[in-house]
Order: C-alpha cells, then sequence, then structure tokens
C-alpha cells in the first residue's frame, strides 16, 4: 500500500535512485582492489560487478565509515534508514568467515538485461576463481536472481527476512568448478 501522496511511480523512482545511489558506493569501495568490472556501449557503462577479494571483507573500520558516508545520501531517508540497518546487520551477521571472493555488487541496465552481459561480467571472475581453487559468496534480495546465479554455480546457503515489509535475502556460496 502507498504512502498517501505516493504513487507506485515515485516509489519506483524512489527505489531506483536509493538503489543506483548505494550501489554505487559499493563499486567505489571494490575499486582499489582492481576487481571493479564494466560492459560498455559507445562509451556508457551498461553494467558493473564489484568483487572483494579474499582478505578485503568485512571492511576495516575506515573503509566501513567511508562506505556509510558515501551511502548515506541514499540510505538515510524515513523509508530506507531502519530497514536498512536492519539487512545491513543481518547480512554482516551471515557472511562466511572462510577465505572467499565476496561478489559486493553485479547490475546490468534493465533495458539491457537479457543479452547476457551480466554472465560475462561473472565470468571475469568465476574463470580465475575457478582456475585457482577458490569459492565465491554473494547475497541477492530478488528471487529471480537466485536461479540466475545457480546457472553460474551458486547454490542457496540461508534464506533471511530482516524487515518485515521488505524482501528476503538468499546468501549463496560457490565451490570452485574443475
Amino acid at each position: 500500500m502507498a504512502a498517501p501522496g505516493v504513487g507506485a511511480g515515485a516509489k519506483r523512482r524512489r527505489r531506483r535512485w536509493t538503489c543506483r545511489g548505494f550501489l554505487r558506493s559499493i563499486v567505489r569501495d571494490a575499486l582499489p582492489f582492481d576487481e571493479v568490472w564494466a560492459a560498455f556501449d559507445d562509451g556508457v557503462v551498461v553494467g558493473t560487478a564489484g568483487w572483494l577479494p579474499e582478505g578485503t571483507y568485512p571492511p576495516t573500520r575506515w573503509r566501513a565509515a567511508r562506505l556509510l558516508l558515501s551511502a548515506s545520501d541514499s540510505l538515510l531517508t524515513p523509508h530506507t534508514f531502519r530497514d536498512g540497518l536492519r539487512y545491513l546487520s543481518e547480512t554482516e551477521k551471515l557472511h562466511p568467515k572462510e577465505p572467499h571472493w565476496y561478489l559486493a555488487v553485479i547490475g546490468v541496465e534493465p533495458a539491457r538485461q537479457r543479452e547476457g552481459l551480466g554472465g560475462k561480467l561473472l565470468a571475469a571472475v568465476l574463470d580465475r576463481l575457478d582456475a585457482n581453487g577458490r569459492p565465491g559468496y554473494l547475497e541477492t534480495s530478488t528471487e529471480s536472481n537466485v536461479a540466475w546465479y545457480r546457472q553460474h554455480g551458486f547454490e542457496v546457503r540461508e534464506t533471511v527476512h530482516p524487515a518485515r515489509t521488505g524482501p528476503p535475502v538468499w546468501t549463496m556460496w560457490r565451490e570452485p568448478r574443475s
């Protein structure tokens, strides 16, 4: 149910703005590790994947503060703050302790989805993980993505519901393929 005076279109725009700001901050956090991959079309980024190599998660206090500050404009709204903290807290608790590479973010412009760009962005790192015998980990809050990630070798570890009105989160793990 929409808040008074807030239609479905406004909610979609707000969610898109919030997600873009939050995801942009995650990409910025991954850049120093040289594991941000992008798909371009005529010089325009149409997809991005940001990985954190082994030993770079959890972030240091400095990185965590910088990440929170970078994402604050998208998180600090009445509609996102409480639930956002719940999601961050819950996923932090579930994050594996064993060595792994973490797919912190991946996204393809909606108009360009289903063209294979996301798979190519994943393959850029998954092929290397397989060659080096290293596992991968991710979280998703989009149910349709679970089947897509399974096609790439990830399996669900846990499903949690951090916020009563928000989507669940699936944590997924991928053992290296021979």
